[in-house]
């Protein structure tokens, strides 16, 4: 994979090192992936997009494009917003446009966010990119775990199916209501931290338009034999639960 982060205003943050860290974010996904990642992704901070953005192609083009809006040396912001579209990417987010179960894929991009930044936060402590990052892992560990706390207060304490039923026309007509979604990635979690190789089967999301039970099944009926254990387990956490 290769991340180009072009010339922009970065709020004095050099690009090499935005670069670096952006690479460093992508790869406590892309390390789990059975196939390699090899597209190029240029990133860009554009003063007239107001929040983070990964674009559709157009026709012939062959890099995706990634608008941030981070500047500065905000490194757990940076990680968050690339963590999430990257994610958008390898979910093959230009075929789920439109699609009523957009909700899901935006609760998976949300995870990955937290999945990513609570990895490096660990591994910062001890083998950051570079020694004078280490002091980083506290403020990552603090920035994510505040993003975690604000989700749990809002979960319900049982019957999580229940509370998915109830919720679910309201995300499936707008797949961008980030505090659900985000209550939803926080029950994926331990399942993806316990078996991080579930993240080949995100390129794998399918393109049915059925409620979440059937569009589970249809994922698991794309996805590789070797995933459809794990894809099982996600239908007993959001169904059976």
């Amino acid at each position: 994979m290769k991340i180009k982060v072009l010339e922009c205003c970065w709020g004095g943050a050099c690009r090499a090192d935005i670069q670096f860290l952006l690479q460093d974010v992508a790869s406590h996904i892309a390390r789990e992936l059975r196939h390699p990642f090899d597209d190029t992704v240029l990133v860009m901070n554009l003063p007239n997009e107001d929040n983070p953005k990964a674009f559709y192609r157009r026709q012939g083009q062959s890099a995706y494009e990634v608008n941030l809006t981070a500047k500065g040396r905000k490194w757990s912001q940076f990680s968050y917003q690339f963590a999430h579209e990257f994610c958008h990417i390898l979910a093959g987010h230009e075929q789920l446009n439109g699609n009523p179960n957009n909700w899901l894929h935006e609760t998976i991009c949300e995870l990955a966010s937290i999945f990513v930044l609570r990895r490096m936060a660990e591994r910062w402590r001890s083998s950051p990119p570079f020694p004078h990052w280490k002091g980083y892992s506290e403020p990552l560990a603090e920035y994510i775990e505040a993003v975690v706390e604000k989700y749990r207060a809002i979960s319900p304490a049982n019957s999580f199916d229940a509370w998915l039923s109830s919720n679910e026309d309201r995300m499936r007509a707008d797949s961008t209501v980030r505090d659900k979604n985000g209550v939803v990635a926080l029950r994926l979690l331990p399942l993806f931290e316990e078996v991080p190789e579930g993240w080949n089967a995100v390129p794998r999301l399918p393109t049915s338009t059925g409620r979440i039970a059937e569009y589970i099944e249809a994922w698991k009926a794309s996805a590789c034999e070797v995933d459809r254990g794990f894809l099982e387990r996600i239908r007993i956490a959001l169904l059976d639960g």
